[in-house]
């Protein structure tokens, strides 16, 4: 599950909650440590959404992916407070 949002101007941002947990993974189609497929439903359906927002990211670079527990996001697109 995701959420697109456009900002005022042509900003726009696709916030992908757990889709994956680091803007790292979806750039560079990077999945975590192999020990995190012990929490995973279904380890080979997050490697293919991983796969499908590699692939989003490279047709659409201009469109800011958020990941929820990503520090490098939250330090350029955060709040601060």
């Amino acid at each position: 599950m995701g959420l697109f949002v456009q900002a005022d101007g042509d900003e726009h941002y696709f916030l992908v909650a757990d889709a994956c947990w680091h803007s790292q993974a979806y750039r560079e189609q990077r999945g975590p440590h192999p020990l995190a497929n012990l929490v995973f439903s279904d380890p080979a359906q997050y490697r293919q959404t991983l796969a499908r927002l590699h692939q989003f990211h490279l047709d659409h670079p201009r469109v800011h992916v958020i990941p929820s527990h990503c520090a490098e996001a939250y330090a350029r697109y955060g709040t601060g407070g």
